[in-house]
């Protein structure tokens, strides 16, 4: 069984949340987790109240063999501020696990702490997410 967990933060866009936890629940051998950063729900970009499965708080992150990163404004932000979260990929991008990151999550969670330094990764075409991927290579982790 491969366990997954998908993160929710305030401002989640809900589309780029809840489609990979649709698709991800139909995959055989799959357990998908909806995971809040923010407390037991959450309000996603469009004003969708949202309560997913558990709080960072009530899970260990680093039993997931794979993250999945949704975007939207301010959503991929106040994942990205969630220390757990970082300790997470940065446990998963030295693992070899596999992390998914969509949207503005690329830029924001991923390239803004100098995850997958030297890595393609593709994101929202925003001109203000396109200059963090480049300078991705050049960042320090905090």
């Amino acid at each position: 069984m491969v366990k997954i967990a998908v993160f929710f933060a305030d401002g989640t866009e809900e589309l780029e949340g809840i489609t990979p936890v649709d698709l991800l629940k139909r995959c055989e051998g799959a357990f998908v987790e909806t995971v809040s950063v923010c407390g037991k729900s959450i309000t996603t970009s469009h004003g969708v109240v949202i309560t997913p499965d558990k709080t960072v708080g009530e899970v260990d992150l680093l039993s997931y063999d794979a993250l999945v990163i949704p975007g939207g404004m301010p959503g991929a932000t106040n994942i990205a501020a969630c220390k757990k979260v970082s300790e997470a990929i940065e446990n998963a991008e030295k693992s070899g696990k596999l992390v998914a990151a969509i949207c503005a999550s690329p830029a924001v969670v991923l390239a803004s702490q100098g995850f997958f330094r030297g890595k393609k990764l593709t994101c929202y075409p925003a001109p203000a997410f396109i200059k963090m991927l480049k300078n991705n290579d050049s960042r320090r982790r905090k």
